[in-house]
């Protein structure tokens, strides 16, 4: 009972901090799946600045850049495809006005 409380709760904490990149994307009437692009930009940092004189250990930067791409990516990518409408009409709008 407590392991599957335990992993229920996991599974909700991973997924309340998924998606950042679509919601921000919707703000900014970013173009389609930019949520994904910036999940994966994100990793992509998180990646490169591993072990870079900062007073984390590499191994954090690794940690979060597997967050990144493996539970905020596939996030966003579902987010994105769900608001893809709204994102197709902001981009549309926005290149319409001068």
């Amino acid at each position: 009972m407590i392991r599957h409380l335990s992993a229920s709760v996991l599974i909700a904490l991973c997924l309340c901090g998924s998606g950042c990149g679509t919601v921000a994307n919707l703000q900014n009437s970013g173009p389609p799946f930019g949520g994904v692009h910036e999940a994966a930009v994100a990793g992509l940092n998180r990646f490169q600045e591993a072990g870079q004189g900062r007073c984390v250990p590499p191994s954090f930067d690794y940690t979060a850049a597997g967050y990144w791409w493996l539970i905020d990516v596939p996030a966003s990518a579902v987010g994105d495809t769900l608001t893809l409408p709204a994102s197709i009409y902001n981009t549309i709008e926005s290149d319409r006005i001068p």
